[in-house]
């Protein structure tokens, strides 16, 4: 069975900077712990301080993602309650450039997003256009947060950072949340960007609009990183979506369409160990 995968490269596609990963090398220090080759790193949402700095879930967490987070009455929870909270710790201004100095000192090892706010608040979109059109550190490509930053899909700032995306011939990831009435219109997204790999992270929090669209879409990839994911919801999934989508099938050419990433450091994610 090992044999299946010795010779590939194993990336963890979502990695927060945020304490303990204050910098590249601590960020590789933990790649090496993990025995990963390549990590995809992102900034962190919340303020910095705000919430657990621990690289485990805390256990309500896993008692909560173990099922109810995708019934209707958690997921009302979810939103209204506990969403208004998070949001009161969104970060001010996301630190990309924390993620920009440590993809350019290890560029063999680190791969950077640059993290857009969607919504009215794109203030910062001329930066990160200019600094993934540069050509001085690798991009991995542009993040986007639904659930912390609340915004229907096909608002124009969406459709700005899928333009760039396209522009610069990388993916889109999407936190997508876990309001069904913003991602009403996910599917028109991914036809009306077919060349642009779209990444609902997380794995879309199990949205039946997400999953519905990763079906009919070549393009949407589901990133199974922390928070919904359990073996609970990655079996529901795969018994929804059909056998290309599987990490690895047993085709001698195999097309992924589930990503593994690890939602690190904690907080609200997970650790390469929980994943």
């Amino acid at each position: 069975m090992i044999e299946r995968y010795q010779g590939r490269q194993i990336v963890d596609t979502h990695i927060h900077m945020h304490e303990p990963f204050r910098d590249a090398q601590t960020v590789v220090d933990y790649l090496d712990k993990n025995h990963v080759d390549v990590g995809r790193v992102l900034a962190r949402p919340l303020k910095e301080g705000e919430g657990s700095k621990t690289e485990h879930m805390p256990g309500i967490q896993r008692l909560y993602l173990k099922g109810p987070n995708n019934w209707a009455p958690a997921r009302f929870a979810t939103e209204f309650f506990i969403g208004p909270y998070a949001r009161k710790m969104a970060a001010e201004e996301l630190d990309n450039q924390r993620v920009i100095t440590a993809a350019k000192e290890r560029p063999d090892r680190l791969l950077a997003w640059m993290f857009i706010k969607p919504g009215d608040d794109m203030q910062t979109f001329d930066a990160i256009q200019a600094a993934m059109t540069s050509g001085e550190f690798n991009a991995a490509g542009i993040k986007m947060h639904f659930w912390i930053f609340p915004t229907d899909v096909m608002n124009e700032s969406v459709i700005q950072a899928a333009e760039l995306a396209r522009a610069t011939n990388t993916p889109l990831v999407m936190d997508v949340g876990v309001n069904r009435k913003r991602m009403k219109r996910f599917g028109e997204l991914a036809q009306k960007y077919s060349d642009v790999p779209i990444i609902a992270a997380h794995l879309g929090s199990n949205l039946p609009e997400i999953i519905k669209a990763a079906k009919e879409n070549t393009n949407v990839f589901l990133d199974i990183s922390g928070y919904t994911v359990t073996g609970e919801h990655l079996r529901d999934v795969i018994k929804r979506i059909s056998s290309d989508k599987l990490l690895y099938s047993l085709s001698t050419d195999p097309v992924s369409r589930i990503i593994f990433g690890s939602d690190s450091p904690g907080g609200l994610g997970g650790s390469i160990q929980d994943s």
